[in-house]
């Protein structure tokens, strides 16, 4: 983990807030957080050293969307069980391959979902690193 170094005027800071500067505070004030910087999809986030995001982002709506979306092809395919994947993927306009991987984001757990819905997935967590099938296989 590399140190990541943000600086604070300390003197501008007790101006801001209206206090006399104090000698102790000149030579700077020093927060120390296990975390790294890490690009999560188009956001770079703080993450902890639990692979939590420091702190919570927006919801990852195109992850959301692909949820909900398998979800409800996984209940037509149950309620028209002569449908295959493939039958889904023609009426859906979409390559039959795409349709097997967001199928799989049908069956993520409870727990998995409700952490995406509140923003407090492990950064690693997201819409393209869940439909690749090698990287899940290989974990």
């Amino acid at each position: 983990m590399r140190d990541e170094l943000i600086r604070l005027d300390t003197d501008g800071i007790m101006r801001a807030l209206g206090l006399e500067a104090v000698a102790e505070a000149a030579e700077g004030l020093r927060i120390t957080i296990p975390a790294r910087i890490r690009r999560t999809g188009l956001a770079v986030r703080f993450v902890l050293e639990t692979g939590q995001h420091a702190a919570a982002g927006p919801v990852a709506q195109k992850l959301v969307v692909a949820i909900a979306k398998a979800k409800g092809w996984w209940k037509r395919l149950q309620a028209e069980p002569t449908m295959t994947a493939t039958d889904l993927a023609r009426a859906e306009g979409l390559a039959p391959n795409h349709v097997d991987r967001l199928l799989r984001l049908a069956f993520l757990s409870p727990a998995g979902v409700i952490a995406i819905l509140n923003a407090t997935a492990p950064s690693e967590i997201n819409l393209e690193r869940l439909k690749d099938v090698e990287l899940i296989a290989r974990r």
